[in-house]
C-alpha cells in the first residue's frame, strides 16, 4: 500500500470520527507481530502498521487486492477504541482485578 493511499484514507476517517485522536503511520509492529494497528490510550493516539496490513491481507484474503479497504477496517477498529468514553473505566477495573487475583494467589501460596 501507498503512503499517500493510507494518509488519504486516516484524513477522511478522522474527519468523519472528529474525536482528535493522532494517527502514525509505521511499517512494522516491533518484535514482529501481527498487529496492524495500535491504540494507546495515554497518548490518544493510534499507530497503524502498513506493512503487517499487508501481510494480514494476504493471508486472509489471499491477495492484496482489497489493501486499502482492510486498512479502512482495521483503522476504524482502533478509532472506535479511541472514542469510547468508558475505555479508561474498563481498563482500570481490569488492572484492580488483576492485582486482587494476583494477591489472592500469593496469599494462598503462603
Amino acid at each position: 500500500m501507498e503512503r499517500n493511499q493510507a494518509e488519504r484514507i486516516v484524513a477522511e476517517l478522522l474527519e468523519r470520527a472528529a474525536i482528535g485522536v493522532t494517527v502514525k503511520l509505521e511499517k512494522r509492529f516491533p518484535g514482529g507481530r501481527l498487529i496492524g494497528g495500535k491504540y494507546a490510550m495515554h497518548a490518544h493516539a493510534i499507530t497503524m502498521y502498513t506493512d503487517v496490513i499487508e501481510t494480514q491481507c494476504l493471508q486472509m484474503f489471499g491477495s492484496a487486492d482489497r489493501v486499502e479497504e482492510y486498512f479502512t477496517v482495521v483503522l476504524a477498529h482502533e478509532i472506535g477504541h479511541a472514542a469510547d468514553t468508558e475505555l479508561e473505566g474498563l481498563s482500570d477495573a481490569m488492572e484492580q482485578e488483576n492485582m486482587i487475583g494476583t494477591l489472592a494467589t500469593a496469599c494462598a501460596a503462603n
